[in-house]
């Protein structure tokens, strides 16, 4: 759905980041160009990145865990804007403090 001020609903299950795909920081990549969605940190890893086009300096990023996380604050560890004109896509990194010794499920929402 989209609503005046850009506001817009759109999910999509991004499934458990794979750990075959990781930046340089070996942090595992997931894309998505839905303004919403679901996600897994994998076991024994402490954050994933996520890529999305929908994300601008202003946008307001939501996380929630779906199921334990050990007592563990699950958070979004930073975010930039998308840059087209440096080639950057934007993305936000959500994860934990340490690393967790079970996967994570997550839901996310940007709101922009």
């Amino acid at each position: 759905a989209e609503f005046a001020g850009g506001l817009s609903v759109g999910s999509e299950n991004l499934g458990t980041a794979n750990l075959d795909t990781l930046d340089s920081d070996n942090r595992p990549i997931l894309e998505s160009q839905k303004t919403s969605g679901k996600a897994a940190i994998p076991s024994g890893t402490k954050e994933i990145k996520i890529k999305s086009s929908k994300v601008n300096k202003d946008s307001l990023i939501y996380v929630t865990p779906v199921g334990s996380t050990q007592n563990k604050v699950l958070y979004v560890k930073s975010q930039q804007e998308e840059n087209p004109s440096e080639d950057k896509q934007g993305e936000f990194i959500v994860g934990f403090d340490e690393a967790l010794d079970t996967e994570v499920q997550l839901n996310w929402w940007i709101v922009n």
